[in-house]
């Protein structure tokens, strides 16, 4: 997460969505001139702004205060009241079947289909969604009851969205930076997301995800979440 004190905004970082890199194009504006910010970084807050901690969160010995994946309502109860409401908040959104897969697959720490079999991930992706241990896009971008975006790039469009958001917070210049600017790779990547979805587990997904896939007018259908790994994914689809 990042706030940048003399631009105004609060990026919001939601897991295997491509936020790191928008964290790194952005994290300068939100420390004093000069200051260097590594790659895994204690949480750093001056007069410039904030920047989150950024590491595995389960070594630290105290939980920071602030941190990579915190929620806009984590954020809020932190902040003056007038900078959360003035202050210009985004994030990236992904096609929900797309990023639960790549969760999963990243927990898991699979690289390739050949190290369990492609029936053994089966099962443990049904594991995974018995015990959901991550958080959702809604849990992640409402706060009191209500979505707090003002404005989400999208997954599947992501240099587009950059460079809007980049052109909301006064810094179009930035967008000569975006050459090599792009989500992370996935694991498994060029595989179907719907292969990890039949019937039951689509339906037992839809409810647990449902906000996001209404709030951001995603298809309903995995087949259109596209390949694991694939900036497209079908928007606007029944």
């Amino acid at each position: 997460m990042l706030i940048s004190h003399s631009h105004k905004f609060i990026f919001i970082k939601s897991p295997k969505s491509g936020g790191t890199s928008v964290e790194r194009l952005l994290q300068h504006l939100c420390v004093p001139p000069g200051q260097v910010v590594k790659n895994k970084t204690p949480p750093i807050e001056t007069n410039a702004g904030i920047v989150g901690f950024r590491g595995r969160l389960g070594d630290e010995p105290v939980p920071p205060k602030w941190y990579h994946h915190q929620t806009g309502q984590e954020i809020c109860d932190k902040v003056p009241t007038d900078l959360w409401r003035s202050y210009f908040k985004f994030s990236v959104v992904r096609n929900p079947f797309a990023r639960i897969v790549s969760q999963f697959l990243f927990r898991l720490r699979v690289t390739k289909e050949s190290e369990q079999g492609f029936d053994a991930l089966l099962q443990g992706f049904d594991a995974f969604l018995d015990d959901f241990p991550v958080r959702t896009q809604e849990a992640m971008f409402k706060v009191n009851g209500a979505w707090c975006l003002d404005f989400a790039i999208r997954f599947e469009d992501f240099r587009t969205g950059v460079e809007t958001a980049l052109g909301r917070i006064g810094v179009p210049e930035l967008c000569s930076d975006l050459s090599h600017l792009k989500p992370g790779n996935d694991r498994l990547a060029g595989r179907p997301v719907a292969d990890f979805f039949d019937t039951r587990r689509t339906r037992k997904f839809l409810d647990l995800e449902r906000g996001a896939f209404e709030q951001f007018d995603y298809s309903t259908d995995p087949a259109d979440a596209g390949l694991i790994g694939q900036n497209s994914s079908t928007i606007g689809a029944a």
